[in-house]
């Protein structure tokens, strides 16, 4: 049994977020939709912009294809190393604050378990719903 942290991420009367915290294997092969995804619009901007630049400096200082490959295969490594962390700033930048870190096996024992440890939540959410 593997176990994961999630942070849970929480806004007035939206559902919890829960980020898993480690390597994003999304994020490593398609950072730019992965922050698509996730709704990380100037993340993804900026990935957009990392890339060009990089591709221009590959041109302009001669690489060959194994020493951009390198470069490339070290950017995805730290995007995917940082994704996580990324995703939580971005959602404290709409407005979201870091209610709790859970261990577990996965993201729905996780939530169970958030909600389980916090009735006032579960009470705020069923009051939302209503």
């Amino acid at each position: 049994m593997k176990t994961r942290i999630y942070t849970v991420h929480l806004l007035d009367n939206a559902d919890p977020v829960l980020v898993k915290q480690g390597f994003s294997w999304p994020a490593f092969f398609l950072a730019v939709p992965w922050a698509l995804f996730h709704r990380m619009w100037w993340v993804a901007a900026g990935f957009v912009v990392l890339q060009i630049v990089l591709a221009a400096a590959f041109a302009g200082a001669g690489f060959n294809d194994m020493q951009q490959a390198i470069v490339s295969f070290i950017l995805a490594t730290i995007i995917a190393t940082s994704a996580d962390a990324l995703r939580a700033h971005s959602l404290t930048g709409r407005g979201y604050i870091l209610a709790d870190v859970v261990v577990e096996e996965n993201s729905e024992r996780a939530l169970k378990r958030f909600l389980e440890a916090r009735p006032e939540v579960t009470a705020m959410l069923a009051r939302s719903v209503v």
